[in-house]
This record gives structure tokens, C-alpha cells and sequence, in this order.
């Protein structure tokens, strides 16, 4: 068996409807706090979730899943995710979700249920500059929600909507990502690239607004959790990877992005975080 298990430690409160009930799931009202309901919904995101288990006051969680999707492992058994739990927080837990199925036996609320939906999209401004530790991108142009970067090596970037990175040659309908400024907290959304032969669908998780501090600004953002991968008529490998983004509607741009392996380690050397932001 290939699985891996995260734990998460929250504070306090979307409503979601259990849908069905398994043995040792648990029962009646539960809201999650912020770091179980971060951990739930990237549970949801991996290609092969087993087990989701919460402490009863909904703020411990651990989870399991494999990597290489649910066809590939066989689901070890639920009790040991239990009895870790149990013994972070000190108090009793339950199955919250198996398979990425809700089956808690009551509705569950998640961190940040009231939370607006996120703004729809506006264009940066042509010549607005990110800065690095190393390096810098600069928005060379913009057409409709597509939005052309260089660096100071003269590389070009393509991003949609100021926020999802594509390599030059892939195509992606402007049309599906409209529908990410349309979700609110713990919707997820799908939409898809093509690149030559491969077909990609994208998963995308909307965590609600956060704040981010730039040189001393204090920016309003809305986060945002991607994980991409091939549709299952597609003969190639999954890959595996996920992507936290913060978006800054002020600027029209994303200020932090950090990519994420299946064992949940970085995957990249140097991360996207904005040190300092020109605007023209």
C-alpha cells in the first residue's frame, strides 16, 4: 500500500450535507475549524482518497490517501488515523469522510462558510512588475483574460486570469475559467487544457480571502488550491502536484504560489513569492 497522512491543527466555521453513513463515522453537528477544513478540502484534491477522520470539537484531522489513485491501493484500515488523532487532540474521533465521500451522519460545517465569493477577474496593468528574491516578472500584455509575462532572461509566461500558469503551447477556454470567479467556499470547479495529444482537467478549490503583506503592504487575497492531472481516457501517468495561489484582485495578479509534491514537499527550488510589486 502507497498512502500517505497529514494532520492538521484549526480554530472554528459552508454547510455540507453527509452523504451517507459508514461504521465509525461519526454523528450530529460538527464544524471544522480553518486548518481541518484546509486539510479537507486537499484531501479532496488527491486523485485517491481513503480516510478523513476530525477529533469530536472538529479541530485535529488526519487523512490518508494514495498517490497513485484508489485503484492502486487497498485502504488500510481506518482505526490507526483514528487512534492518531485521538491521541493529538485528546479527545475522541470519527470518520468524517471515506473515499473524498462526506459520511459523517449530520451536516458538517466548514471554516469560512459565510464567506463572499471570490472577485471576478480584473485585468493588471500592462507593465506592472513582480519582484523576487531571484528575479522578476513583468505583464508585457493582456488580451481578454490572458496574460503574457516576461522576465529579466526576456522568457515569456502565458497565465489566465492573472493566476493559472500555462505552457505557450496550451489551450484553454477562457469560457471554463470564468466559472472560478463563480465559486464560493468549498465548491470545487473544473476546466481544461490541451496540450498536443494530452488533455488536462484541472481541479480547482477556492479556500476563501486571506491577507498577504508585500514590502510592508498588507494586501487583501483570495486562495485558492489547484491540483492538475490527465483525464482517465488519457494513456499517459498522472502527475501529481498541487498548487496553493494567493490572488490579489487590487492588482489584478497572483503574489505567492507554492507547488507541492504528493509527499507534500516543495517541488520547485525557488518558490513564487512577491517581495515587491512596481506598478506602472
Amino acid at each position: 500500500m502507497r498512502a500517505r497522512t497529514r494532520a492538521a491543527i484549526a480554530y472554528a466555521g459552508a454547510t455540507v450535507l453527509a452523504s451517507c453513513v459508514t461504521s465509525g463515522a461519526g454523528s450530529g453537528s460538527i464544524t471544522l475549524g480553518q486548518g481541518a477544513t484546509e486539510a479537507f478540502r486537499a484531501y479532496q484534491a488527491k486523485s485517491g482518497p481513503m480516510w478523513f477522520v476530525v477529533s469530536q470539537d472538529g479541530r485535529v484531522s488526519h487523512y490518508d490517501y494514495c498517490s497513485e489513485g484508489m485503484s492502486k491501493c487497498i485502504p488500510g484500515p481506518s482505526y490507526n488515523l483514528i487512534e492518531a488523532c485521538e491521541s493529538r487532540s485528546r479527545m475522541k474521533c470519527y470518520i468524517l469522510a471515506q473515499d473524498g465521500r462526506i459520511v459523517w451522519d449530520g451536516p458538517v460545517t466548514l471554516f469560512g462558510a459565510h464567506a463572499a465569493a471570490p472577485t471576478r477577474f480584473k485585468s493588471p496593468a500592462v507593465g506592472l512588475r513582480i519582484e523576487f528574491e531571484k528575479g522578476h516578472i513583468q505583464v508585457a500584455s493582456v488580451s481578454g483574460s490572458t496574460i503574457t509575462t516576461t522576465d529579466g532572461s526576456d522568457r515569456t509566461t502565458r497565465w489566465l486570469g492573472g493566476i493559472f500558469q500555462f505552457d505557450a503551447a496550451s489551450i484553454v477556454s477562457p469560457n471554463d475559467l470564468s466559472e472560478v470567479w463563480r465559486a464560493g467556499p468549498g465548491k470545487d470547479l473544473n476546466f481544461t487544457e490541451r496540450r498536443g495529444s494530452d488533455v488536462w482537467r484541472h481541479v480547482i478549490l477556492y479556500i476563501g480571502p486571506d491577507k498577504l503583506t508585500v514590502d510592508g503592504r498588507t494586501y487583501a487575497v483570495e486562495k485558492y488550491l489547484r491540483r492538475p492531472g490527465l483525464l482517465p481516457e488519457n494513456p499517459r501517468r498522472m502527475l501529481y502536484f498541487s498548487e496553493t495561489l494567493w490572488y490579489a484582485p487590487e492588482i489584478g495578479f497572483l503574489l505567492r504560489r507554492d507547488v507541492m509534491s504528493a509527499e507534500g514537499t516543495p517541488s520547485v527550488p525557488v518558490p513564487f513569492a512577491a517581495t515587491r510589486i512596481v506598478e506602472p
